[in-house]
């Protein structure tokens, strides 16, 4: 157990936060942190937490880092994933003057808002939150801090809040282990059948190139799931994933994703592409048989240089010299494994995030090719709205952004939660191995969610 903020250091931290507050450009964000223990676990601590709402967690795949925020001190946000460029350009200008770890988190929505599914209620098109407080830690130190927007009473008063009903304290956890007792797939097996026919045929006339269908599972559990824990088992299970949520009212989007989207220090751009998937087990022999069957799967490898050559080609207007593409490579999770090609550019000095999202989000990876056809044919013929699932979620600070694709995720709420995946379809796509394929990217959220560990 850790200790709570003493008054007298809570006090220090304010005097501290309004001190800078005065001295800051307005819309610019003052920050103030201490270093805290090490060992200090970021999840255990949000879990502890009297204050609410909880904006989030994220660890990052490629250094280990993590953060653990609890309330928000300024929002920027949009009614429509179509007007995002005036939320993303609101928080860089927001950011000029702040430091470099200063990170406003958040994303939008997979497309427009069609309406009729309760699963979103309360969850926008496009929304960033500035943490008011909360627990950084990577490899060099572990610091708790506290944020606001200067020039905004109302930013300061909200910091100021959540600091006063924040501490140390964290959770512990214990094993608890629950029971499906109910499952809705949406589409149905029949359905999902009569849409991949569809859309080979779609394929076969030249209409679309490829198409990613996805599957919306309701499970509901014979006891109470917590996030927290969810989220502690994932850790553990995934570390080459980007692990994530955002604390809705009364529900949470939490997830795993293995893919990024793009990385961007300065005018440095990392991104990769993600696709062809084939299952992963306990048995080293058997994943290298599987391994060595997706790198040689002509269907595999078409379904993957789509993305590939997409993303080259969507990026380079915005860079001075051609995106380069690394070898091919295998990344192996807990249940399945991918083909992914890392891509490196230099972008022009005058590329935004705004042009970056707009460009790259939703990548064949997750939509299909031509873009705009596959949108269309998505929204006609999926029987659900995706909301945040496979949208770009993420941070931008002073001087870079990172944006990761919501993927390998969950709406959860109590005993209930809705789980989202899909599969790519091209040419040669086989209906029964595309199910499996869903099956494989569930089983790992399935058993963290069941098998969870209990506060």
């Amino acid at each position: 157990m850790m200790p709570t903020l003493l008054p007298s250091l809570q006090q220090q931290l304010a005097q501290s936060l309004q001190k800078i507050f005065s001295t800051f450009p307005a819309h610019s964000v003052a920050r103030v942190e201490i270093e805290i223990p090490p060992e200090t676990d970021p999840i255990l601590w949000l879990a502890a937490q009297r204050a609410a709402p909880r904006l989030g967690y994220w660890r990052d795949r490629d250094d280990g880092s993590e953060i653990a925020a609890c309330g928000v001190s300024d929002v920027v946000h949009s009614p429509s994933w179509y007007d995002m460029e005036s939320a993303v350009n609101s928080v860089q200008a927001r950011l000029v003057n702040a430091a470099e770890n200063v990170r406003y988190f958040g994303g939008l929505r997979f497309e427009a808002q069609r309406g009729g599914d309760a699963v979103w209620d309360g969850w926008g098109g496009c929304e960033f939150g500035l943490p008011a407080c909360g627990i950084e830690k990577n490899s060099r130190r572990t610091v708790f801090f506290v944020q606001a927007l200067a020039g905004s009473e109302k930013s300061l008063q909200a910091a100021l809040y959540f600091l006063g009903n924040c501490s140390l304290q964290c959770r512990t956890l214990q094993q608890s282990q629950a029971s499906e007792k109910h499952i809705t797939l949406l589409p149905t097996r029949t359905l999902w059948e009569a849409n991949i026919a569809a859309a080979l045929h779609e394929i076969s006339m030249g209409v679309l190139q490829k198409i990613v269908l996805a599957r919306r599972t309701y499970i509901a559990w014979d006891a109470p799931r917590c996030a927290f824990c969810v989220l502690a088992t994932l850790r553990a299970l995934e570390p080459l994933c980007y692990c994530y949520a955002a604390f809705g009212t009364e529900s949470v989007f939490l997830g795993a994703s293995p893919e990024l989207l793009y990385h961007r220090r300065s005018t440095l751009l990392h991104t990769e592409a993600v696709a062809g998937t084939v299952g992963s087990s306990d048995s080293t022999d058997a994943d290298t048989c599987a391994a060595n069957r997706l790198a040689q799967s002509e269907k595999h490898l078409r379904e993957h240089n789509i993305v590939r050559d997409w993303i080259k080609e969507q990026l380079a207007a915005l860079c001075i010299a051609p995106p380069h593409c690394a070898e091919l490579q295998i990344r192996k999770l807990h249940s399945v494994q991918h083909l992914v090609t890392p891509i490196t550019a230099t972008l022009r000095d005058d590329t935004t995030d705004a042009a970056l999202l707009r460009v790259l989000h939703p990548t064949p990876a997750v939509a299909g090719r031509p873009r705009e056809a596959a949108l269309h044919w998505i929204a006609s013929h999926e029987p659900f709205e995706r909301g945040w699932y496979a949208a770009p979620v993420g941070w931008i600070a002073p001087d870079g952004a990172k944006f990761i694709v919501a993927l390998r995720c969950a709406m959860l709420k109590k005993n209930e939660a809705y789980l989202y995946t899909g599969a790519g379809i091209v040419s040669g796509s086989d209906p029964t191995q595309e199910w499996e394929e869903l099956d494989n990217k569930t089983t790992t959220l399935r058993k963290a969610i069941a098998q969870q560990t209990a506060l």
